[in-house]
């Protein structure tokens, strides 16, 4: 009996202790979950804010990607749109600064992403800035009323695009800083009728340079349009109707110019001795000539006056004989390069009984490349050609197949050479 009530009395001593430790740990459990759930809460609100600025920035990219005018209206646009209007109040006198820029660019791409930068992209009233207006790629064909004619830097005019020659008249005339010209087989006859507003006055066009192929264009047209370009550089005529130049020059009071006209072709012109003549004479300062596919007989004895500075020549196929050469070469004391191809200059004795010997060529110091094939030369002919160069020249002579199966030297006369065309070269 004793040991048991001890027992008990054991048992009943270590419940307290077992319930003291309970006690313990549930308050310490109990002081533990409040801070735990209060930072759980905390972080929750953190999380979703961040889910939903993620999905808020990836809602406006996407708006932005497709374009939408809200966000192209603020930021990068607002400034160049702020910038632009403070430089055209300031009157600057330049060029504007979105021209500026699309200029640099070279593209006009970027007035396609929105309406504020198609508004920046306009100018002068909503215009479109166009650098070339290109009539030869075919429709869709630009409307004069739609870009801003005084800005456009080139004109290309094809067989479509414009109803006749008054209004492409009107585009070279509104185009007034374009400094490039160029026509292929577009419709000019009559230029000159809408370029002369009458009383001897004329539009002042900003051309420097010129190219015309098959335009139906007339001496008049050509001459007109000399006359309103006094800043002309550059004029190539292909396949245009310009004979009669030397009558409507002895004509003129006051005659084009060109004075800073420095390079002249003619191809296929139909042009006389007498008008290669007139126009040769007329820039002072012509430096480059090119005739060819004409019959220029007589033109070195037709040149009143000398060429100071024309530094190349070349006369292809032109029917020319020795005496018109040696007379044109004559006439050019600075001459550089020199190429007369597919001319008859073989048989130097034309008028008289002298032999080929006795023909002497001028002396022509300044050569450096001359170019005489398809000549119709003989050996003698080829040795005074080279005592009238200097030493370091380089020449080319070839005798033509005409002359070699005839067994004469100018058996090869009025026969028509067909030459490489440059865009054919690799």
């Amino acid at each position: 009996m004793d040991q048991s009530e001890g027992s008990s009395r054991n048992g009943r001593q270590q419940l307290p202790k077992r319930r003291n430790r309970m006690q313990i740990l549930r308050r310490a459990n109990s002081r533990k979950r409040p801070a735990a759930m209060t930072t759980a809460r905390v972080a929750r609100p953190s999380a979703d804010k961040r889910q939903r600025s993620d999905r808020s920035s990836a809602l406006v990219d996407s708006r932005a990607k497709c374009g939408n005018t809200a966000v192209a209206d603020s930021g990068f646009v607002t400034g160049l749109l702020q910038l632009h209007e403070h430089l055209a109040g300031g009157g600057s006198g330049g060029l504007p600064l979105n021209v500026t820029v699309l200029r640099l660019v070279g593209s006009q791409a970027v007035a396609a992403c929105s309406r504020a930068l198609l508004r920046w992209a306009c100018v002068d009233s909503g215009r479109r800035f166009c650098r070339v207006l290109n009539d030869g790629h075919g429709p869709p064909f630009a409307p004069l009323e739609r870009i801003a004619a005084p800005l456009v830097e080139a004109v290309h005019f094809g067989k479509d695009g414009r109803e006749d020659s008054k209004e492409r008249a009107q585009v070279l005339v509104k185009c007034k800083r374009a400094v490039f010209f160029l026509g292929l087989y577009s419709n000019l006859a009559g230029l000159s009728r809408h370029l002369d507003w009458g009383s001897g006055l004329f539009p002042c066009l900003n051309l420097r340079r010129l190219r015309l192929r098959q335009c139906s264009l007339t001496a008049e047209d050509a001459l007109q349009l000399l006359r309103c370009a006094p800043s002309l550089e550059a004029a190539v005529f292909v396949g245009e109707h310009l004979g009669g130049m030397e009558a409507l020059l002895m004509e003129e009071r006051e005659p084009p110019p060109c004075s800073e006209l420095r390079c002249l072709e003619l191809t296929d012109c139909g042009l006389s001795a007498e008008d290669a003549a007139g126009l040769l004479q007329l820039p002072p300062n012509l430096r480059v000539a090119h005739l060819q596919a004409m019959d220029l007989r007589g033109l070195g004895q037709l040149l009143e006056s000398s060429l100071p500075n024309l530094q190349e020549l070349r006369v292809l196929d032109c029917n020319l004989s020795g005496a018109d050469a040696r007379g044109l070469l004559a006439q050019c004391p600075r001459l550089k390069e020199v190429d007369l191809c597919g001319n008859t200059l073989g048989g130097g004795a034309e008028s008289d009984d002298r032999p080929r010997s006795a023909v002497a060529w001028p002396r022509m110091r300044h050569i450096r490349r001359a170019d005489f094939r398809h000549c119709s030369l003989e050996a003698e002919d080829e040795d005074a050609l080279r005592a009238a160069l200097p030493a370091g020249a380089v020449a080319e002579f070839r005798v033509s197949l005409a002359s070699s199966s005839s067994g004469a030297g100018g058996g090869g006369g009025g026969q028509h050479v067909m030459f490489d065309d440059s865009s054919d070269e690799e």
